[in-house]
């Protein structure tokens, strides 16, 4: 596959009639089951075979040193401005990649904050409800009070009434 993409930038600097006869040889090779190109056509241009060697050597994060042997020793090559051009995609990948790793950083971050969120809002949830519990505890503690102090007035008035203790006025 990658020598039919190395005959696509071939032909693509070829006038009609060098584009036809490559076309042809790809036709050829791809009918009898050879996948490889002639050595003659990659012994004749050197920077070519560089270009090829960096498609080869190509692993998605490094740049290929055969682009950098292109970009020196053919710095007029039609091959040295796609090298350069896919160093420039390679080194753009990378930075994407390393904004991507950013991202997923703050994300898990991001994730981390808010189960921490939702642990205090459970948290509140429960401290409301307590708060809830005890205004009822306090509003039936006030009405207990409230009984315990009529019971006591009434035994203080009984108590007077039957002479043991001496009259106390009433509170509140």
């Amino acid at each position: 596959m990658k020598k039919f993409v190395m005959l696509r930038f071939i032909c693509f600097h070829c006038d009609k009639r060098r584009m036809l006869a490559a076309a042809a040889l790809v036709g050829s090779l791809l009918l009898s089951g050879c996948g490889m190109l002639p050595q003659s056509l990659i012994g004749q241009a050197p920077d070519l075979v560089l270009f090829q060697q960096g498609l080869d050597s190509l692993n998605g994060t490094t740049s290929p040193a055969a682009f950098s042997r292109l970009a020196t020793e053919f710095p007029n090559s039609p091959w040295t401005s796609r090298a350069k051009a896919i160093e420039k995609a390679l080194g753009r990948a990378k930075e994407e990649k390393r904004g991507n790793n950013q991202l997923q950083k703050k994300l898990e971050e991001c994730q981390v904050e808010k189960e921490r969120l939702a642990s205090d809002v459970s948290s509140l949830e429960a401290y409301r409800k307590k708060l809830d519990d005890c205004r009822v505890e306090k509003d039936r503690l006030a009405g207990d009070l409230n009984s315990l102090e009529k019971y006591t007035l009434k035994l203080k008035s009984l108590l007077t009434e039957a002479g043991i203790a001496e009259p106390v006025p009433p509170s509140r």
